[in-house]
């Protein structure tokens, strides 16, 4: 989280002062904010993959909540 806010402001600076020393320098840590969302997103993807089996049903991995719809009791 630290890197993607780093990056967000590396890309601040850069807009308040455009020079293209700083774009040499600071360029790719413009890419950081884009590295972290795709790191969120993998330690997501991570976790989902990784649940053990559903107590209510058994099922594996992820799915969506169990409804009344579903013959359960909300909740359970």
């Amino acid at each position: 989280m630290a890197v993607t806010s780093a990056g967000l402001m590396f890309a601040r600076v850069l807009y308040l002062d455009p020079d293209p020393d700083k774009l040499a320098m600071m360029g790719p840590a413009l890419l950081w904010p884009v590295w972290g969302a795709a790191l969120a997103v993998a330690a997501a993807a991570y976790r989902i993959r990784r649940r053990g089996d559903c107590r209510t049903c058994s099922a594996h991995g992820s799915h969506g909540p169990h409804t009344a719809a579903d013959g359960l009791r909300v909740g359970d």
